[in-house]
């Protein structure tokens, strides 16, 4: 069985370029667009724009110019959290029978679809400009600022640490909490101390609780299928640490948690406005997301695709992060 990056791992069909016929040029752009994998990238727009609208709302203050230096910091985090996440678990890509839209990576290494020297080379490059691009922030902002500069550098430090050594946070059994807290309270902090708000405003803590929640459920649910793949890499996810049915459980309660949480801020004006109402119209697709969930329990919680559960999960999302959106715009 050969060994790569630390991982032992089996052999596939289409696991290595010599099985495939190279892509041509639309084909290999087409696979740096999936390797990119964009469509998990708005939330976290918009959890940084609720962070800086708070300010601009309560203060009066907001910079485009300091907006938008933050704003290709945190695209290019994310870029570069994506792109090293693919290298680092192609062990476990490998292995997986199960992977989907919503799971198991992009696959464009395991596949062939692009040689591991043109996905490392990207990683180091990113990597570059993520640091470029933290310099050029740096020369933006005033000093009542730097406590947001300081914030964006840890999070180019542990957003990739997901999978990167050496803190490969994932193997752990801290990568859930990591994507939760990351798609929501920080993100948000990142937009708000930018624009010089202060730690100690409580309503960007307030209002990403119900994100992070919501967040996690989804992040939890997504490593259900890749449960027999992880645990054989030795990848300490929810779903390896508590069995699937209790990382099932687990989201179930999370789902739970942010629509409580929704509502008890729209009853104290944090979810402000006629905004605010449309929590109650998460309710029902909360009702839905756990009906799904109690039926894969009843199923025996198998390790299988479980997209139509992705497609509820990755859209209840939205409710906690468009609702403050519109009230704050």
């Amino acid at each position: 069985m050969p060994r790569q990056n630390g991982f032992y791992v089996k052999a596939t069909p289409g696991a290595s370029g010599a099985s495939r016929t190279p892509p041509g040029t639309r084909g290999r752009a087409s696979a740096w667009l999936r390797l990119l994998r964009l469509q998990f990238y708005p939330m976290v727009w918009v959890a940084y724009t609720i962070g800086a609208l708070a300010v601009w709302r309560q203060e009066g203050a907001f910079s485009s110019r300091i907006y938008w230096s933050g704003y290709l910091c945190l695209v290019l985090i994310e870029m570069l959290t994506v792109i090293s996440n693919e290298w680092f678990d192609q062990g476990t890509d490998r292995l997986n029978q199960n992977a989907g839209p919503f799971n198991g990576g992009s696959r464009v290494l395991v596949d062939g679809d692009l040689d591991a020297t043109s996905v490392r080379n990207a990683v180091l490059g990113m990597a570059l400009l993520v640091g470029g691009s933290l310099a050029t922030l740096a020369g933006t902002l005033p000093p009542s600022a730097h406590s947001g500069l300081f914030l964006m550098m840890a999070l180019a430090l542990l957003a990739p640490g997901y999978t990167v050594p050496p803190l490969r946070l994932v193997y752990r059994g801290f990568g859930e909490l990591e994507v939760g807290l990351t798609h929501s309270l920080v993100a948000i902090l990142c937009g708000s101390l930018l624009q010089s708000g202060s730690w100690r405003d409580p309503y960007p803590w307030l209002i990403g609780l119900p994100l992070f929640f919501a967040t996690l459920a989804a992040i939890t649910l997504s490593a259900l299928p890749d449960y027999e793949a992880d645990r054989a890499v030795s990848k300490r996810t929810l779903a390896v640490l508590l069995g699937r049915r209790g990382a099932a459980w687990s989201a179930l309660t999370f789902v739970v948690a942010a629509a409580a949480c929704g509502v008890l801020w729209q009853q104290r004006g944090i979810f402000g406005g006629m905004s605010g109402f449309a929590i109650f119209l998460a309710i029902p697709h909360a009702l839905l997301l756990v009906r799904a969930i109690l039926r894969y329990l009843r199923r025996g919680a198998p390790c299988e695709r479980i997209n139509g559960i992705m497609v509820l999960a990755l859209t209840y999302i939205l409710w906690f992060g468009l609702i403050p959106l519109a009230h704050l715009s």
